[in-house]
Formats: structure tokens, C-alpha cells, sequence
């Protein structure tokens, strides 16, 4: 794997030699468990001002992939204006012709970290258990980022699923693959004109785009096709699958209890209303989000509260609003955070959790 790592990072140096490219950062490793998921190559680079490491996606136009250039510079556009924090952090760009450097935040593929947990211990039940919880978390992230762009942007995806999720070094997981991200507002939104020719490693689109092409979007609200794709998405990271549920198959018959495999119970009635087949009453990404923040708790046969109820996103929530709480209530969550310390992602703590307490600490 090194080796495979040092020829694609050799690689992409040579090319940067010949084309007299210069660039603000130093590539180092190429992550080659992301080649062929996109239409980019990843690699870990280190920024040369002040030696902090960032990611870098590269796309180089040849004669095979010349037609996926409008979706190169779709990405580009949309990640340098869409601004969020649950959004891959656009820091800088570099282009000559056809060829494309981004400059991003760290992060990794959740593919590679998902499918790396190990059930096969003595402590397996633990491990599902704390996979679960971590799983939800992320999940309740990518729900805020789509409700973001469906509604405030007025926007679609178009290309959810576990390759276009990436994780920060807090473990925190960002929304990327904006290829396809398109208004009707736009000049000439890109997935209702050539959404079809991205190549994509799953097919994620929704009974109506199977139908009558990703054209048919134009008609309906924003994100009716990434409320769908988000329920294939959740069926693929409870179960650790790259296989998407049966009912994506014609003639689209519902989710059946056996089916639900390990997604958690309390979200398995959402999840189907995720995937009807039919737009209109297709549960959206606000409601699915609201429901699990407890805000319409029992509507369509859902508890609600999986969100709010959940460890990693009341930690979140409380350290947001640290600097600002009182005596009494910092000591409370100071409490809670040592007796539960042992449940957090090692990389939570170090890049998340402490930071923040220490520079409320220094500003408070």
C-alpha cells in the first residue's frame, strides 16, 4: 500500500514538473483507497507557509475524461461559495487549462475509516454499540449540511453517498462531491443537463430520475433526490454495505422489517419514508432532521430524539455553548465529560473536544 501510495504521489509530482505548475503546498501520499470513487485524485499535502497539512483533490483533463470538465469546475465553483461548516473547507486553488488543484481542509474518506471497524473481538457488542452512536452523530451532520443546501440554498446535491462524505482529524464529517450541486436559479444547472454522465460508483438516483432523467428534478422541490440518496446512504453505513437496499430495484416495494439489518429501530420508519418512491411524499432532509432533533417527535411513526439524545451531538452542542455558560453548569459538564471520556473517538478528544475547552479557558 506505501508503495502504491509513493507512485501516485510520484506521479503527480512529475506532472507538476512538466507543466511548470507551482503550487502553494508540498504533496505528500496519494490516498489510493479513493481512486476510482470520483472524478478526483486525493492526495495529504503540507501547506508550505506555515507546514500545516491539508488535503488536495486533482483532476487532469485527458482525451477519456475531457466531458467530465464541466463537473471539475461545478465543483470548484460551488466549494468556493457555499460556505458551512459542515461543508468540506475550501483554503485555495490552482488551475492551468484543464487541470485542477484544491486545497482543503485534512480529512480522509469515510469509506476507508467506516469499513475499517472491527466486530471480531470479545468487546464486539461495545465496539457496534459506540459504532452506532458515532454513525448517528455523522449522519445528523450530513442531514444540517443538506437541509442547508435544499433549503437555504434552494439547491440539490445530486451525488450523495459514502464516497462524497469525508472525515475532518476530529473525526467530524464533512459534505463533499458538489459536482452536481445545482439551483434552478442557476444559468445552466448541471444536474438537470448532464447529471447522467457523472460516472458514480452507486447508483443513487431516485425512482423519478430512473424514470425521466435527472431533468425531471426541475419540477419538483429541492432535494428530493438527496432525501432518497440519504436513505441509501444510511442503509449503507449502519450495515457496512456497498450494495444498495432491494427496494431501489423496480417496482420499488417498501423496506420490509427484515431488511433493516442493523439500522437502528427508532430510524428505520424514517428511513422508508426516505425512500418512497414517489417525490411528493417523500419525507424531506429538514423533516427527517427535525424529527430527530425532537422538534416534530412522533410524526410519521418515528420517536424522534435519536439526534438529541445522542452522546457525540449533546457534547457538541454543550461545547458550543460553553464560553457562555455559567459556573454551575460548566462544573456539571466538566463532570459528565470525565465519567464519559472513555466513549469518545480518541480524535475527537485530541482535535475537538480539548482545544475548544482550552481556548474557552484562555478567553473566559
Amino acid at each position: 500500500m506505501d508503495l502504491l501510495r509513493n507512485l501516485g504521489s510520484a506521479a503527480a509530482s512529475s506532472l507538476l514538473q512538466k507543466s511548470g505548475i507551482t503550487l502553494p503546498y508540498s504533496l505528500g501520499s496519494k490516498v489510493t483507497e479513493y481512486d476510482g470513487k470520483s472524478i478526483w485524485n486525493l492526495y495529504d499535502a503540507t501547506k508550505k507557509d506555515d507546514s500545516s497539512v491539508v488535503s488536495v483533490f486533482h483532476f487532469d483533463a485527458s482525451a477519456s475524461n475531457r466531458h467530465l470538465v464541466p463537473f471539475a469546475k461545478n465543483a470548484l465553483k460551488k466549494l468556493r461559495t457555499t460556505r458551512h461548516p459542515d461543508i468540506l473547507k475550501f483554503l485555495d486553488v490552482v488551475e492551468q487549462g484543464d487541470s485542477i488543484w484544491i486545497m482543503t481542509e485534512r480529512i480522509r474518506p469515510l469509506r476507508s475509516v467506516l469499513f475499517s471497524w472491527d466486530n471480531g473481538t470479545a468487546k464486539a457488542k461495545e465496539k457496534n454499540k459506540a459504532r452506532e452512536e458515532w454513525t448517528i452523530w455523522g449522519l445528523h451532520r450530513v442531514a444540517i449540511s443538506l437541509a442547508f443546501l435544499n433549503d437555504t440554498c434552494a439547491s440539490s446535491h445530486g451525488n450523495i453517498s459514502i464516497d462524497s462524505i469525508f472525515l475532518s482529524p476530529s473525526g467530524e464529517w464533512r459534505l463533499g462531491g458538489l459536482e452536481t450541486l445545482s439551483s434552478t436559479k442557476d444559468e445552466n444547472p448541471i444536474l438537470f443537463t448532464i447529471g447522467q454522465q457523472l460516472p458514480r460508483p452507486l447508483d443513487v438516483s431516485s425512482p423519478e430520475v430512473k424514470k425521466s432523467g435527472w431533468n425531471a428534478l426541475k419540477e419538483s422541490p429541492s432535494g428530493v433526490c438527496d432525501a432518497y440518496a440519504l436513505g441509501i446512504l444510511m442503509h449503507c453505513v449502519f450495515n457496512l454495505t456497498n450494495e444498495p437496499p432491494q427496494t431501489v430495484h423496480p417496482p420499488h416495494s417498501a423496506p420490509t422489517a427484515s431488511s433493516r439489518g442493523s439500522i437502528p429501530t427508532e430510524i428505520f420508519p424514517l428511513f422508508k419514508k426516505l425512500l418512497n418512491p414517489s417525490a411528493k411524499p417523500r419525507l424531506s432532509c429538514q423533516a427527517f432532521l427535525d424529527i430527530g432533533m425532537g422538534v416534530k417527535a412522533g410524526v410519521d411513526g418515528a420517536p424522534g430524539r435519536f439526534f438529541v439524545d445522542n452522546h457525540l451531538v449533546k457534547v457538541c452542542s454543550q461545547l458550543e455553548g460553553f464560553p457562555l455558560a455559567s459556573d454551575g453548569e460548566k462544573l456539571e459538564f466538566l463532570k459528565t465529560l470525565k465519567e464519559s471520556a472513555s466513549s469518545f473517538p480518541p480524535e475527537f478528544a485530541i482535535h475537538r473536544l480539548i482545544p475548544a475547552l482550552i481556548a474557552s479557558f484562555e478567553h473566559g
